[in-house]
């Protein structure tokens, strides 16, 4: 197909238009070629109106496939075809236009799959190498089973590595199961010390704590209660052992007590059998609440009770205690306590005018401060009947 002009009105049409699209002249098998110019114009004219070649020498296009015949002037026909190949040409330029631009939209299109699917795989590793940190940080083993079924083409040293460690919680699992079964404080520890980083380590902390403090309860006494504060010292009970220790201490007498109880007493009797003043001062508190039956008496008021007891006609005074004591200890601050002790003693006075030799039985009394000196004592003498 060739562009040319309209013989009619000279306008540009193809040669293969039925009719003029422009003037409506019939275009179809009525056209010849110059053999001589090369000029397209109606057959019907004889000769060429541009050159006027007569006609008879030329050949008009063949209808069927739009290919020339040979003609007869070939520099006439050279000049055609190139006419022709210039406009076909032209027509040509804007499909390697269209197929620049559909080349590069697949190469476009070919980068963003490939990004995507770039990306993809990424995100999906990412994601499966998450799940594998996590799974192996977890003591879970549903998690750890997850694993294998969420990410079955994950590699095989992944995939070992997760079956063993769900073999491992599994038999730590069991052991478990046992140790929490025997409620054995050996059984907890062994557990632990085996497993220290068991999710389990509050529960058998908190096992074991219940377990000394029932042992240390129930013997209800200082040692356990300080064993148990020494192995929990913020353990569930570690007020309560020390309330248990200052209660004890505050109703039991230690031996170190009653030694102090002891030897004042005994000190202050001795002195008032050695007619000792100074001696028998010393065992005094100052002041003292009472003693017999003076309230604030000082310490003269004792040595004066002292002398008394030597009348003129007594030869020797000897006092003796039971050491029989009982304590009441009574808190005056913190842990600092006196005692209410109460004690038997025994007076024997003998003369110097050959009388017989008297023997008194009294029940006594004494307040001994934390310093260990007497505050306050009260005697009373035992009457028995003979008649008994």
């Amino acid at each position: 197909m060739a562009i040319i002009k309209c013989p009619e009105c000279g306008k540009q049409i193809s040669d293969k238009a039925p009719t003029c699209p422009n003037c409506g002249v019939q275009i179809a098998g009525k056209l010849t070629l110059c053999a001589n110019c090369g000029n397209i114009y109606f057959e019907e004219d004889r000769i060429c109106p541009v050159c006027h070649h007569p006609a008879k020498h030329n050949r008009k296009p063949d209808a069927r496939d739009g290919k020339e015949n040979t003609v007869v002037n070939p520099a006439a026909a050279v000049t055609a075809d190139a006419a022709r190949a210039s406009v076909n040409g032209d027509r040509k330029k804007p499909k390697k236009k269209n197929h620049t631009t559909v080349i590069v939209l697949l190469t476009v299109v070919g980068l963003i799959v490939a990004t995507a699917l770039y990306v993809s795989n990424d995100w999906k590793s990412d994601k499966e190498t998450r799940a594998y940190e996590m799974a192996m940080k977890s003591e879970d083993v549903h998690l750890l089973e997850n694993f294998l079924v969420n990410f079955p083409n994950a590699s095989r040293e992944r995939q070992d590595s997760i079956r063993a460690h769900i073999e491992k919680y599994k038999r730590a699992m069991e052991e478990w199961n046992i140790a929490l079964s025997s409620r054995s404080k050996v059984s907890l520890r062994d557990y632990l010390a085996k497993y220290p980083n068991t999710k389990y380590k509050a529960v058998i902390d908190n096992m074991i704590d219940s377990i000394d403090w029932a042992q240390a309860s129930l013997a209800n006494n200082v040692d356990l209660y300080q064993q148990y504060i020494n192995e929990h010292p913020y353990g569930n009970h570690a007020e309560e052992a020390k309330t248990a220790i200052d209660n004890i201490k505050m109703k039991t007498v230690s031996q170190n007590e009653r030694q102090t109880i002891d030897r004042v007493l005994t000190a202050f009797f001795r002195s008032v059998n050695a007619r000792d003043e100074e001696r028998l001062i010393e065992t005094l508190n100052t002041p003292m609440t009472s003693f017999l039956t003076l309230s604030g008496p000082t310490d003269s008021d004792v040595a004066e009770w002292m002398r008394r007891q030597y009348k003129d006609n007594v030869k020797d005074i000897l006092w003796r205690i039971d050491h029989k004591y009982e304590v009441a200890k009574r808190e005056v601050g913190s842990q600092i306590y006196e005692y209410n002790v109460t004690f038997g003693g025994t007076e024997e006075v003998s003369f110097t005018d050959g009388k017989a030799t008297v023997t008194n039985n009294y029940r006594i009394k004494a307040v001994v401060s934390p310093d260990g000196k007497i505050s306050a004592m009260s005697m009373n003498k035992l009457v028995y009947n003979n008649a008994e």
